[in-house]
Parts: C-alpha cells; structure tokens; sequence
C-alpha cells in the first residue's frame, strides 16, 4: 500500500485490483547448459552485459517494447536512479542498448509468453505474471526444461492498476458495487 500511496496520497481513493513486477524471466535449463551451473540468474546482467547476451543469443533473447519499461532497468544496472531526469544518464543507458541490440531477438511486450513457454527464448525480460503464465503452459505441455521468474538483485520495476470511482461518475453506487464484487475473496480469487 505504500507505492498505492505515491499516487493515492493517504489510500482513500484508489483500490488495488493487478499487480506485479518487472524482472527476468528464463529457460533455466537452456542458460545453466550455456553459461554453467553456478550462473546467478537473478542478475540484469544475464541481459545489459554485453558478454552474457552474446552467449545467450543463439537461444533467444526478448525484451520489452516501451521505454519507459526498459530504461530504468538499465539505469539501475548502470548504478544510476532508474527514475533519473538527467540527460546523460539516459545517453549511457542507449549505449548499453545500441551495443546489446544485436543480439536481442524480438522487442515485444507480449509475444515472450509463447515462445519462453515452448522453449524458442531462453531469457526475457518481462512482466512477472506474463512468465508465470510461461511456467504454467511448459509445465502443461510437459517440456522437459524450467521457467522460472527472477527479480534482478537490486530490485525491479513494479506496477499495480487501480480501481477508482471518478468524482463525477453519472452513478457512483452502482461503481462502488461492482468493486466490492470485484473484491469478493471468490471473485478475487479466480482471477488468479
């Protein structure tokens, strides 16, 4: 509740429905093959050192499509406030980019899912319960490799979507009604 707080100042206004995080999803059968046993998978540098995402390339590597996604894990990477407004800060991130791009296959913010599950990527870098829905559709299909989900040491990105009832909302009760059904432990629950 206190990230809800930065943008609803004291909770009294906004209700959090989805949440998650933004880490890195990956094949850890196919990287521990590539990279070795002791690999640390939890590390952004699986992807922003240039070294690692040249071993990894042959086995697929995908990124997130927006910016606003994607920088700050670079500039947290780089030692930088992933939240930085200076201007060479994000010059240093877009190099790290331009020398990685080469070995990115896809920039997608969805089409990750698929492919991570059926074993055509081996690391992304993704939303949390997108690689979730990963594991699960491996798992199902009986692949013989693990998806799993890492939040990068030092932390990752997160985000959370809001219900709220706008001031001037033609009907406020019948709003208020449905959130409270929305957040009913039954309802709650099957949307997990």
């Amino acid at each position: 509740m206190a990230l809800v707080a930065t943008v609803d100042p004291g909770n009294e206004n906004a209700i959090p429905w989805g949440y998650g995080t933004i880490g890195l999803g990956n094949n850890v059968t196919k990287v521990t093959q590539i990279m070795g046993d002791n690999v640390v998978l939890a590390y952004s540098d699986m992807i922003f050192m240039l070294e690692n995402a040249a071993y990894l390339k042959e086995w697929g590597i995908s990124m997130l499509e927006e910016a606003a996604q994607v920088f700050p894990a670079v500039l947290k990477y780089l030692g930088k406030d992933p939240n930085s407004t200076n201007p060479d800060d994000y010059k240093a991130a877009l190099d790290v980019l331009k020398q990685i791009r080469p070995y990115i296959r896809q920039f997608s913010s969805s089409g990750y899912i698929d492919e991570l599950a059926v074993g055509d990527l081996c690391m992304v870098y993704g939303f949390s319960g997108d690689v979730m829905i990963a594991r699960k559709r491996a798992q199902e299909a009986k692949k013989t490799y693990e998806v799993n989900y890492f939040i990068p040491k030092g932390g990752a990105p997160a985000w959370f979507d809001l219900m709220v009832i706008p001031k001037d909302a033609p009907h406020p009760e019948e709003a208020l009604a449905f959130i409270n059904y929305i957040e009913t432990p039954k309802r709650r629950g099957s949307t997990w």
